[in-house]
Parts: C-alpha cells; structure tokens; sequence
C-alpha cells in the first residue's frame, strides 16, 4: 500500500509541476488588485474566486500545453520538467491540458460575459501561443501588444 501512495503522490506532483505554479503568483495578485479597483471596495467573493480560479486554470492549461509542443526542446534545456523527466506521458499531459481549459471555460462563464469574451479570446491565444503551425510565442512584438491590451480591457470592461 505504501508503494501506490508513493506513486500516487509523484503522479500529483508531476501534474502540479506541469502547470509550473510558480507563474500564478502573478495572476493572483492581478485578479485580487483587478477585483478590488473594479468594485471600489470590498468585491463579491464568489465572482472572484470564480475569476481567479478560471485564470489559473487557464495557466497551467497554457503552461501544460506549450510544455507538450516544446517537447524536444525541453529534452535539451529543461530535462527536470514532468514530460522529458518521464514523469507523465505526451498523452496525459494533453489530456491535462483540456480538462484545464474546460474548466477555465466552465468557471469563468459564471463571472461575468465582458470576462467570458475575454476568456475565450485568452484561450485561443494561449493555444495559437504553442500550437504548431502557429506558434506565435515566436513573434514577441505580438506577445507584449496583446498582454498590455488585454490588460486595459480587463481593467475597463470587467
């Protein structure tokens, strides 16, 4: 019984990796601040927690996925990461991906619909981010217009 716990606890670890939560300190801080500035005061916490537990999900999905496509890099340069590690296969890590973003997508359809439309947009720029053929993450002007964009239409229209 000890031996599956084990594994049990290495597989969790792996996929927590995997969303390298590390990046959420940032969207943490984001959404809270957001909440707070858009509400003039004390925010409705189920909107929040909805809104911050949308955009977390949508980062580790972002974060998984790109990890999917850059597999042979990472081989070379980050050989620590779940997937060249071994920890978890190219399959699970995608399937991963997908139950995060349906949650993203189910979470943040009860926040409000100005967030909903930026979260769908959010999720297609994460994918074309990764995603061969597209992979725009290889065109960093894009990549810095659209996070200050989409930064002034959450802060206005959310």
């Amino acid at each position: 019984m000890e031996g599956i716990e084990i594994v049990y606890s290495t597989k969790i670890s792996a996929y927590w990796q995997l969303t390298r939560p590390i990046t959420n300190i940032g969207i943490i801080t984001i959404i809270l601040s957001i909440s707070i500035i858009a509400s003039q005061g004390i925010p409705p916490i189920i909107s929040v927690l909805l809104a911050l537990l949308s955009m977390l999900c949508l980062n580790g999905a972002s974060n998984s996925i790109n990890q999917v496509c850059d597999i042979k890099a990472d081989k070379i340069s980050k050989p620590f990461r779940p997937i060249p590690h071994g920890d978890i296969s190219l399959k699970n890590s995608l399937i991963f991906s997908i139950i995060l973003y349906i949650a993203c997508l189910f979470c943040g359809i009860f926040v409000n619909t100005h967030f909903f439309i930026i979260l769908i947009i959010s999720v297609i720029i994460s994918i074309l981010y990764s995603v061969p053929p597209f992979k725009i993450k290889k065109n960093m002007v894009f990549i810095k217009q659209f996070h200050c964009n989409i930064k002034r239409i959450i802060i206005n229209y959310c």
